[in-house]
């Protein structure tokens, strides 16, 4: 359980950072850096958290049980 919320956390996070350099730095310059970099961050960690638990639910639910 533990290693799917991890993994989808550390994708995300992973995927924001990429979002953020692309967007937040080179395609729009203006703007403080440490905002754009605390969105990152709590958006990064909130989205692998929500992908996580739906995965779960979705891998866990009782229609794919055996």
């Amino acid at each position: 359980m533990l290693l799917v919320l991890g993994t989808a956390v550390v994708l995300n996070s992973i995927a924001e950072s990429v979002y953020v350099i692309v967007w937040g730095v080179i395609l729009f310059p203006g703007g403080r850096l440490v905002g754009k970099a605390m969105w990152t961050a709590t958006c990064g960690v909130a989205m692998g958290a929500v992908v996580g638990a739906a995965t779960l639910l979705i891998v866990k639910s009782p229609a794919h049980a055996e």
